[in-house]
């Protein structure tokens, strides 16, 4: 009797882990989301304060900027890769709890 409770116990927090690894790929994908959304809505104003500069003052901070940009899109690519892994092991895993229940 104690053997079946253990599983039963085992395969409830499964499934509860596999809903908390779900959860954390969803907030994942939408930090991700929101970063790309910031970064596509702050190009105007950015494009609009490198207007008032120019000659190499307005190259080199054209430079700063597209390489601060570049960066930030690849960790938000990171990002939003992990949190699709992080919702499809999540899924599998609380799928794997529930089925064996």
């Amino acid at each position: 009797m104690a053997a079946s409770s253990l599983t039963c116990l085992l395969y409830t927090s499964a499934q509860r882990r596999g809903k908390a690894l779900t959860s954390l790929g969803v907030s994942a994908l939408l930090v991700g989301a929101a970063g790309w959304a910031g970064i596509e809505l702050g190009g105007r104003y950015v494009n609009a304060a490198l207007n008032g500069a120019t000659g190499d003052v307005r190259q080199i901070a054209e430079v700063m900027v597209g390489r601060a940009e570049a960066s930030l899109h690849q960790w938000l690519d990171v990002t939003l890769i992990a949190g699709a892994a992080l919702v499809v092991f999540g899924v599998l895993v609380a799928i794997v709890g529930s089925v064996r229940k």
